[in-house]
């Protein structure tokens, strides 16, 4: 029997979501796919959905994990932007990188901080939330980094 299947890594389309939920349920199960996201700089995972009615959408990245914090950026102008805006995701989580090695320029690059002075790192994707701060990917801004970081 499948109790939690998790997917990661990737963009997986709503439809594709959908067509397992409906399998497991037409074999008797009530799992459905939950979906991560994050960064080996953010620690892992910091966004996932959850199996419970109110929060499900298959069209969603999840709910922000306890203890994260997000904003969003103009990708243009790296100026903060108001939530409900589509923008640059950037999330502060304890569990993050302190920089990249050897590479300061990479690692100011990639994060920005708020009025309060915490860190956060540009997750490289446009992102929407809404009134249940249920965020949904619109698109990638950038694909791939190496780097080694702290």
């Amino acid at each position: 029997f499948i109790i939690n299947p998790v997917t990661g890594g990737d963009k997986i389309a709503p439809e594709v979501v959908e067509g397992c939920n409906e399998l497991f349920k037409s074999q008797g199960s009530d799992a459905k796919i939950i979906v991560g996201y994050g960064s080996s700089e953010t620690g892992g995972p910091v966004i996932t959905t959850v199996n419970d009615d109110e929060y499900y959408d298959t069209r969603s990245t999840g709910v922000l994990f306890p203890g994260c914090k997000y904003m969003f950026l103009n990708p243009e102008t790296n100026e903060i932007i108001p939530n409900g805006t589509e923008g640059e995701l950037c999330i502060h989580d304890p569990a993050m990188m302190d920089r990249y090695l050897d590479d300061e320029e990479a690692t100011l690059a990639i994060t920005v901080y708020d009025e309060e002075g915490n860190k956060y790192y540009k997750m490289g994707d446009l992102f929407r939330v809404n009134e249940k701060i249920v965020t949904n990917i619109v698109k990638t801004i950038f694909i791939f980094r190496l780097n080694l970081f702290l």
